[in-house]
């Protein structure tokens, strides 16, 4: 085998990621070649053929059980970018392998203050996306992410998928909450995807940290990008936003959601037909949504 033919896999297999280029049969020879030369890769190599799958959503099993056992064994020498990589890459298409996940955490954990805010948030929602709950890793990274004058401002990426990774991962840190808090207050919001606004409320709600400023800035947000919402972002956001009780001085915000969720509903799920029910009659405004609560009648209650 020429002694560059890892490397070489691997930078093909970047270029058709990068280029979003998903030939299933190429990919598919690709791999086989991978496999039988697995143990010549090196941890650049590891990293960047599992993105370069990930990215691409091409999954194959044997492969995926082979980069995580070669990556287990080179972690140690691995860059803090190719650990968010290797993170990020088994994450993204659900292969949870503790053993590897275990082995990230223990490079992580003692270069966390060495991280970027993007390879912080990154390893932290790749945890969280697997739910492998490790503290360790866990506090070093909110550790990290409220010193050594981090500034989350403007970073709405990065905001969203911590936020959202310690909220899963029921990890309390009022500290790094406020940073996250500030980081959000501090941004333009209408760089914020209606995903990323949802998510950080989400969050926010689930860990019961209550920002009157924050709330009203991002139900403002919220309100402008409706038409960008799938119908979970819309429940998810009504539900933060009652949860911690703001207050729609408007009063028309929630009824917004309720009226915008009607006209994109199809194939939402019952519970998210009873969270707004719920919340329309708590805060009585039911009667102005008569065709959301015949809905809700006919296809929850008397199906």
């Amino acid at each position: 085998m020429p002694e560059n033919e890892p490397q070489n896999l691997a930078n093909i297999a970047w270029s058709f990621a990068t280029l979003k280029l998903c030939d299933a049969p190429f990919l598919g020879a690709m791999v086989a070649h991978a496999l039988a030369t697995m143990k010549e890769f090196g941890p650049q190599e590891l990293a960047n053929f599992a993105w370069s799958l990930a990215t691409l959503m091409f999954v194959d099993v044997p492969c995926l059980n082979a980069l995580a056992n070669k990556s287990v064994t080179s972690l140690q020498a691995s860059s803090i970018q190719n650990l968010t990589n290797t993170a990020w890459a088994f994450a993204q298409m659900k292969f949870k392998r503790t053993t590897l996940f275990c082995s990230v955490a223990q490079q992580v954990v003692p270069h966390a203050s060495e991280s970027r805010e993007r390879d912080l948030s990154i390893t932290a929602w790749a945890f969280a996306r697997v739910e492998v709950r490790d503290e360790n890793v866990m506090n070093a990274i909110a550790e990290s992410a409220v010193s050594n004058g981090r500034d989350f401002a403007g970073k709405h990426q990065e905001i969203a998928n911590l936020s959202w990774a310690v909220a899963l991962l029921d990890l309390c840190h009022k500290t790094l909450l406020d940073a996250m808090a500030s980081g959000v207050l501090r941004s333009d919001l209408a760089q914020f995807s209606a995903q990323e606004i949802t998510n950080t409320v989400w969050a926010f709600a689930s860990m019961k940290y209550v920002n009157q400023p924050l709330l009203d800035a991002v139900a403002a947000r919220a309100m402008i990008q409706m038409h960008e919402a799938a119908s979970q972002n819309m429940v998810n956001l009504a539900w933060a936003l009652d949860c911690l009780g703001w207050a729609d001085d408007e009063g028309v915000a929630f009824q917004s959601i309720v009226e915008r969720f009607l006209k994109v509903c199809s194939g939402s799920l019952g519970i998210e037909w009873i969270t707004l029910a719920t919340i329309a009659e708590d805060r009585g405004f039911s009667s102005r949504v008569p065709e959301f609560m015949a809905e809700f009648e006919r296809l929850v209650l008397r199906p």
